[in-house]
């Protein structure tokens, strides 16, 4: 990494113009990294402190109008913990102790010859570096803390949309990520499946396109043609997306992140990331981001397989369903009843029926110990759970004048697990009957 890798954009305030450009000459021969700008007084100061990105601020301390501790007081009131050196001539032991309690940086007495500017060349960097160090370790406490929340959310989310929902939601639910959408291409243009945050409308006001045309939203293209993270930094005056401006600014968004998903049925998508101030997205944000898409295309693949095994089952239950509703039907003089592994009647049916004061409509869905009397319940019961069990069972009993025999298997899927139980009921008939058949 070369010396101008990270440059470092210092504020000098003092009120003698002279010192200001020889001490900007010196620092800047010190270090090839400082870039020092100047200001004739506080008042000044902050006048270029709320124009440009300053990295530290040097002052003098005795200067008209207002001090330095007192420009350093304003300084931490409108600018947090920017870095801050007292740099002055009058140094005592009552500056200093004020100073400290103001919150400055650091404290460097006025020295003659280069040696002074070589030690406050030094500070600065210290001093810069320290800060910047802190900024990536809240960044990344705070990324840290968003991909937690995420896989938190994600656990429990069992479907593609509810997977879309989580991570939309608890990235707008972070700081400084204001809307979040999720979406798939649709032709030419790429539509919103999901989004969060309070800029809904900003996505009836734009179009998304995802191919080479003119105009188009070129992070999104590229991230879906490259399968790679694409950052605007700047959205409001990057050319490549000069279509979105104008509905950027009215939502304050200043810079985005397009991440590219990946979905089980093998199409592609994109999670677009808006944020409410420029360089949002640093090396920390965009290594941590890269990963929360892959995080994210698995859950996606995983809940369309999940999709998929679950519509294949459904359809399996209802094949099963019309073949035992069939022989139920068919069944001379008998019954057919399906139960869950909860002792709950999934499908009744047989000819039998017609001569009793059972609906077998109404019996389905019902639970064993709501649909039969207490004999009648537990002798059922008993085969029933023996059949949960894996055992075949059979017995016969007697409904008003009537004799049934009842032969009672456990209902087996694919992997020979036992997924509920089949009773198949015949009625007995007497010699009368029978010769009457």
């Amino acid at each position: 990494m070369s010396a101008t890798t990270n440059p470092i954009r210092v504020l000098h305030v003092d009120d003698d113009s002279d010192f200001l450009s020889l001490a900007s000459t010196f620092l800047e021969r010190e270090s090839e990294r400082l870039d020092v700008e100047t200001a004739m007084g506080a008042a000044q100061g902050l006048e270029r402190l709320a124009a440009t990105e300053i990295d530290c601020v040097v002052s003098d301390y005795d200067m008209p109008g207002r001090d330095g501790v007192e420009f350093l007081e304003t300084v931490r009131e409108r600018h947090g913990d920017l870095p801050f050196i007292l740099f002055t001539g009058k140094g005592s032991e009552e500056v200093a102790s004020e100073a400290i309690s103001a919150g400055v940086t650091d404290y460097v007495r006025k020295r003659a010859g280069a040696d002074g500017y070589t030690i406050l060349a030094n500070r600065i960097e210290n001093a810069v570096e320290a800060s910047r160090a802190r900024a990536r370790a809240i960044r990344q406490e705070r990324i840290n803390t968003l991909i937690r929340e995420v896989n938190r959310r994600l656990v429990a989310a069992e479907t593609t949309t509810a997977v879309e929902r989580a991570v939309c939601g608890s990235l707008t639910d972070a700081d400084p990520y204001c809307f979040a959408w999720i979406g798939k291409p649709d032709g030419s243009t790429v539509t919103a499946r999901t989004s969060a945050g309070d800029a809904a409308a900003y996505l009836d006001e734009v179009t998304v396109r995802c191919d080479e045309r003119p105009g188009g939203a070129r992070p999104v293209g590229e991230a879906l043609r490259t399968g790679e993270l694409q950052v605007v930094q700047h959205l409001v005056s990057n050319p490549d997306i000069e279509p979105w401006h104008d509905a950027a600014e009215r939502y304050g968004f200043e810079s985005m992140a397009v991440v590219p998903l990946g979905y089980g049925d093998g199409d592609r998508g994109v999670l677009a990331i808006y944020a409410d101030r420029p360089d949002a997205f640093g090396e920390v944000e965009r290594t941590v981001l890269a990963e929360l898409g892959e995080t994210t295309s698995s859950a996606l693949g995983a809940a369309d397989t999940k999709r998929r095994l679950e519509s294949r089952e459904a359809a399996d239950r209802r094949r099963k369903e019309h073949y035992y509703r069939t022989l139920a039907e068919a069944l001379p003089n008998g019954a057919v009843a399906l139960f869950d592994t909860d002792l709950r009647y999934t499908v009744v049916g047989g000819a039998v029926f017609e001569d009793l004061d059972i609906s077998p409509a109404a019996l389905e869905g019902e639970a064993l110990a709501e649909a039969h009397s207490a004999t009648f319940r537990q002798r059922f019961l008993d085969h029933y759970r023996a059949a949960l069990d894996g055992e075949e069972t059979s017995f016969g009993f007697e409904y008003g004048e009537r004799r049934f025999e009842a032969h009672v298997a456990p209902v087996r899927d694919e992997e020979g697990t036992v997924v509920g139980g089949l009773a198949m009921t015949q009625r007995v008939l007497a010699r009368s009957e029978q010769s009457a058949e």
